[in-house]
């Protein structure tokens, strides 16, 4: 069989086997975890494997690189300071908070909407993001339950969602509301306790999570999770889950 036909064929077998899977899209907002309690099933004797997004599931490409660092450039002519300043401030905005956003809306006073545009760009970048259909039947013959846990906000994270046809897989998204000025995002403490009490989470030791970034994993370890850190130049994410599920 050549490789056109093989891939052909392995489109139908996705195509066969997708099933309708509503996506639960929910906010980290402390105050209506009963809201969102009400809508997902306890966790129980499940497995919960909970996927950060960009280069965790897929590698983000120089384009979106430059893409964000285009973004950074212009920021910087609004802040009124230097690009390598401007640069220098994502970085330690990105580990301080888990999200740069975050560090400019408390360092800044800066309103949310104007933050929430910088995210509009990358639908421009539509056409270069593709699906894997490797990973997504991957994904549908994992054992247990998936979720997505993500500092982007709903309309850049849902939009990549779509794009990759990670809607056919994951049960809910969990992402950052921008339009909270004190909005929560990982690594804090208090956005995996929120994972928690949303599934009823018993045994943290039945949650699988994979991140890129060291802060986050050091925080899901801390929670008592069973916590991965993804590096994609390295290993694709199905060999990493795949030898996740040995050491457990």
């Amino acid at each position: 069989m050549s490789r056109e036909s093989e891939n052909v064929e392995n489109i139908k077998n996705v195509e066969n086997t997708s099933q309708k899977n509503t996506v639960i899209y929910i906010p980290i907002t402390q105050d209506r975890v009963n809201e969102f309690k009400n809508q997902i099933f306890p966790l129980n004797s499940d497995i919960l494997f909970v996927f950060d997004i960009e280069d965790t599931l897929y590698r983000i490409d120089k384009e979106i690189t430059d893409l964000k660092l285009k973004i950074i450039r212009e920021m910087a002519q609004h802040f009124k300071i230097s690009e390598n300043e401007m640069i220098k401030r994502t970085a330690k905005y990105t580990k301080e908070y888990g999200s740069p956003m975050r560090g400019f809306y408390d360092h800044f006073k800066i309103e949310p909407d104007v933050l929430e545009k910088t995210k509009d760009v990358f639908v421009d970048l539509s056409h270069k993001i593709d699906f894997d259909i490797d990973l997504i039947q991957f994904l549908k013959n994992l054992p247990g339950r998936k979720i997505c846990l993500t500092n982007s906000n709903l309309k850049h994270s849902s939009h990549i969602f779509k794009l990759k046809r990670f809607d056919e897989v994951f049960e809910a998204l969990i992402h950052c509301d921008y339009g909270d000025l004190k909005y929560l995002c990982k690594p804090k403490e208090e956005v995996f306790k929120f994972v928690e009490d949303i599934f009823q989470v018993k045994n943290t030791s039945k949650i699988m999570f994979y991140d890129d970034l060291d802060e986050n994993i050091k925080a899901a370890k801390d929670r008592g999770w069973n916590a991965f850190k993804v590096d994609l130049t390295t290993n694709t994410i199905q060999e990493i889950v795949k030898n996740s599920i040995k050491t457990i």
